[in-house]
Parts: structure tokens; C-alpha cells; sequence
């Protein structure tokens, strides 16, 4: 396994950190679901959500280069975490396209 020697990238990648951009993401998809709750954040929930999933493909990808590609590959959460991942990427077309076709995945 390879050292992180970079302050920002250890802070990035940390699982305290991870975990309170799950939780921050969570409370916002749930709040943003209420249209009365939406409508009144006049849509500051979905940039929200948008800069938590652009966070999770950073962080995905400073985890790969961070570690030999064998261990990030050989650990479980590693997978399963990099397919819920790139799961979500088709939301960061949402400002451009209609994606409501990808709503069943998201």
C-alpha cells in the first residue's frame, strides 16, 4: 500500500470525512423529495446533492490512485463504493440534458 503524504488528499479520503458527505447527502435527497421543501430552497438541495456525487468521484479516484490498484480492487467496500459511484454520475448531466430516463437507477 502506498503512503498518502498530502494533507488534503488524507483529509478527502478519510472515512470521518466520507461519512459526513453520506450523511449531508442523505438529509438533502430526503428534504429535497418534500416539492414544498424544494420549492422553498429554490433548488440550492439539488447543487447540494450535485457537489456530493462530483466529492464521491474524487474521492473514488484519490482512493485508486492512493493505493496499487490490487488492494483498492481486492477490498469489497472498494467495489461496491465505486459501482454506487458511477451509479450516480448520470445525475451531473441533469443541469444540461432531461436524465429522467436514468431515474430508476438514481
Amino acid at each position: 500500500m502506498k503512503t498518502v503524504e498530502n494533507k488534503l488528499v488524507k483529509f478527502l479520503i478519510s472515512e470521518s470525512t466520507v461519512i459526513t458527505v453520506i450523511t449531508l447527502n442523505a438529509i438533502v435527497m430526503f428534504f429535497d423529495a418534500f416539492p414544498t421543501i424544494s420549492e422553498i430552497t429554490a433548488g440550492r438541495l439539488f447543487w447540494i446533492d450535485y457537489a456530493c456525487v462530483i466529492y464521491f468521484i474524487i474521492e473514488a479516484f484519490l482512493k485508486i490512485m492512493c493505493l496499487d490498484c490490487d488492494d483498492y480492487w481486492d477490498n469489497n467496500w472498494n467495489k461496491f463504493d465505486f459501482f454506487v459511484v458511477i451509479s450516480s454520475t448520470p445525475t451531473l448531466l441533469e443541469p444540461f440534458f432531461d436524465v429522467k430516463i436514468f431515474s430508476a437507477v438514481l
